[in-house]
């Protein structure tokens, strides 16, 4: 299928031929040629793939090079799943609900159950030895409301 210009097309270029790249690169690296694919929108005529063509990037660069994707797209994949990753899932949720359950636990040792000294879960009316109407009360006072 041909291309015209207006189409939204992939090319394929050299960028460095082999023998020009950097000295750290290994040496069966270095016989290679540094290709690079760039997207773009085809600017004349029309073209089929392999064809030699001018593209115009997203950032305005007039590149040239061959006409390799008519319609480009992301092929990408992150492989195969691994047998050892497959119960991650399960195993993280048990460690998060062990989690919160030494959490829970930790602050029923903290705050005895609810607010009152006794562990019965309820809240006193009494904060800190002290009423809502302002008199004392002793620790325990079950004038309160359930915990919510």
């Amino acid at each position: 299928m041909k291309r015209s210009a207006g189409d939204l097309v992939q090319i394929r270029m050299t960028l460095l031929k082999a023998g020009q790249r950097a000295a750290a690169v290994p040496a069966d690296t270095m016989e290679c040629d540094y290709m690079i694919s760039i997207n773009g929108i085809l600017l004349d005529g029309s073209a089929s793939v392999g064809d030699p063509v001018t593209i115009v990037t997203p950032s305005g660069r007039n590149v040239s090079g061959l006409l390799t994707d008519q319609v480009p797209g992301y092929h990408h994949s992150f492989g195969d799943t691994l047998p050892e990753l497959a119960w991650i899932g399960q195993g993280s949720r048990k460690i998060l609900q062990e989690s919160r359950t030494i959490w829970e636990e930790a602050e029923k040792r903290l705050h005895g159950g609810g607010c009152c000294k006794c562990n019965c879960g309820t809240v006193p009316a009494a904060v800190n030895g002290v009423s809502a109407d302002g008199a004392e009360a002793a620790a325990g006072d079950h004038t309160g409301s359930e915990r919510g």
